[in-house]
């Protein structure tokens, strides 16, 4: 979705009143995508929730965080509150920039026991060796 124009939301509109006319085009940028799952530690199994998230990262319109894992305590903090917490997506005009902005965003984001793949888009990246975990 963060490819997609503004145009796209247009159309699902249009789409969702029944009022497509057949000339709708979508549009998207020529960036790629890459999406990190910060977890808790033990995840799938047992894993421990309740712990406050700290974020240190600069914002960018390249970089969106989406919680799956997450509430709100009382004292108003975001705490951990499931197996998989953030998703963290970020875009680039490659795939190897894409996934180094998700783990330098990563590394800006902290809670006891969080766990997150360091290979993760290995597979699309250019310049990704095993050395890198």
């Amino acid at each position: 979705m963060p490819l997609m124009d503004i145009n796209f939301v247009n159309i699902l509109y249009k789409c969702a009143i029944g009022n497509l006319n057949g000339d709708e085009k979508v549009l998207s940028t020529s960036k790629v995508s890459g999406c990190v799952i910060a977890s808790s530690k033990g995840y799938p199994e047992n894993y421990d929730v309740g712990f406050p998230i700290s974020f240190n990262y600069d914002e960018h319109e390249d970089i969106q965080i989406f919680h799956s894992g997450t509430s709100i305590n009382k004292e108003g903090e975001i705490i951990t509150d499931g197996g998989r917490v953030l998703s963290v997506v970020c875009q680039g005009k490659d795939f190897d920039s894409a996934f180094n902005t998700a783990y330098r965003v990563l590394k800006g984001i902290n809670f006891d026991g969080i766990y997150y793949r360091k290979d993760i888009g290995h597979q699309v990246r250019t310049n990704y060796s095993y050395e890198d975990l």
